[in-house]
């Protein structure tokens, strides 16, 4: 991934690998009914340069509605290039999509993303990382989409409740010891927080209420100080509620649930509590997908 300023833009850059053909990935992009399967809620797809590429509704950050909604085709080469306009939280943007052939029948997608400017009230260095957050989502979903036919998770973009919690879940395939075990134990936590180069970590925990809950990220310029830090609640097995700290964010805590939907399956569910606004809400729901999908991830692969 990479993050640069050029001439006033913010541009996030980063190429992903897909298990699937060129010609499914293509399929899934320009087809609208494909594209409202693992990507939006709604979505309309002229395949044309000059055609819509319209998505919308509440798996979209700043959502709108159809109206509101006008994206459009810029490029357009048959398997190799997606181009689109996107206005995006107020910021007109443009993303490119070039596909290209791996081995063994899978693909690349390059992915490039420039802003003129920032997206909605965040910073230009923010902007890149929900960028950054959102794609990887998004390829994630469209890899499964192409081997399954579904997403693996589509984020609710949409604030729920008074305090504006966000909630995001997902089932593994897995026994609910095994991903307590994933949250708890320092090695386990290594392994799906360690899928993340941008922060590298050292967790550490005192499994206990008031000890030490550290996922041991370096500080970073662009976001300041974040991270978990001591237990505040815990039923053994099924709860775990610890402080929660970015610089700048009111939510101050993180709750994280595990259901068990039968023997070898689990649901994990993490609550970011009490977000209090787009930028903070849009920031955790990706960003809690993407490590919610690399504890699947783990179990799974």
């Amino acid at each position: 991934m990479s993050a640069e300023q050029m001439e006033g833009t913010t541009v996030f850059d980063y190429t992903f690998a897909i298990k699937g053909t060129r010609l499914q990935v293509w399929q899934a992009l320009t087809n609208s009914e494909s594209l409202a399967t693992w990507f939006a809620e709604h979505a309309e797809v002229e395949p044309r340069v000059g055609g819509a590429y319209r998505f919308w509704g509440k798996h979209t950050p700043n959502y709108g509605t159809p109206a509101e909604t006008n994206q459009t085709i810029t490029a357009l080469q048959d398997q190799e290039l997606l181009e689109f306009s996107w206005k995006w939280g107020g910021a007109p943007s443009r993303c490119s999509m070039r596909l290209e052939d791996a081995e063994d029948g899978a693909s690349t997608i390059r992915i490039r993303h420039s802003f003129d400017g920032p997206i909605s009230t965040f910073t230009e260095e923010v902007s890149v990382w929900v960028a950054r957050d959102f794609w990887r989502v998004a390829m994630a979903n469209l890899e499964h989409f192409v081997q399954t036919g579904t997403p693996i998770l589509l984020v609710d973009h949409y604030e729920t409740g008074p305090a504006r919690d966000v909630r995001v879940s997902i089932d593994i395939d897995a026994p609910a010891a095994a991903v307590w075990e994933s949250l708890t134990d320092p090695e386990q936590l290594r392994v799906w927080l360690s899928k993340d180069p941008d922060f590298p970590c050292d967790p550490s925990v005192d499994l206990r209420v008031g000890g030490k809950y550290s996922y041991g990220w370096s500080a970073h310029e662009e976001c300041g100080c974040i991270g978990p830090g001591e237990i505040l609640e815990l039923e053994p097995g099924k709860r775990l509620v610890h402080t929660w700290h970015h610089e700048g964010d009111d939510t101050d805590s993180t709750e994280w649930t595990i259901e068990e939907l039968a023997p070898d399956r689990s649901r994990l569910t993490v609550r970011q509590i009490g977000t209090s606004s787009p930028r903070e809400f849009s920031g955790y729901s990706n960003g809690w997908a993407t490590y919610l999908m690399g504890i699947k991830a783990s179990h799974e692969s």
